[in-house]
Formats: structure tokens, sequence, C-alpha cells
């Protein structure tokens, strides 16, 4: 419907106090891209709070975006 195949994945976490937390691993891939690292991968964190996952994708096509939307 928007252009990306979205994945989610869930794994095991650090675990504090025996406790075990689960962390999501969400990637988005365009589908219509020319190159085949061209993803975005986003990992939620345990307070649920979601961070972006560096990749050379990222850093040598979005550093500006990544700069003005993200790293604010």
């Amino acid at each position: 419907m928007f252009g990306y195949q979205i994945d989610v994945v869930s794994e095991a976490a650090a675990v504090k106090a025996g406790k075990a937390a689960a962390v999501s691993l969400y990637t988005l891939t365009p589908q219509h891209a020319d190159d085949a690292t061209a993803k975005l991968q986003f990992r939620m964190n345990r307070e649920g709070k979601m961070q972006l996952v560096t990749s050379h994708y990222v850093q040598s096509r979005l550093s500006k975006e990544v700069e003005t939307f993200i790293d604010r």
C-alpha cells in the first residue's frame, strides 16, 4: 500500500533481574528499489523507544535526513 515491505521480528533482549524482555526489529524495504541494501531498520528497546539502526545505506545515502529529522 505504501511501497514498502515491513518485516517485524522480536528477539530476546538482555535480561535484568531474571525477567525476559522483548526487543522488536522493524525492517522497511522499498518494493521498487534499485539498490539491494536500501533498507531502513528500527529497533524498539525495552522502554518502547525507537532507534534507527545504522547501516552503510543510511550513512551513505540518508545522512542529511537522519541529521535533520532523527538526531535533533
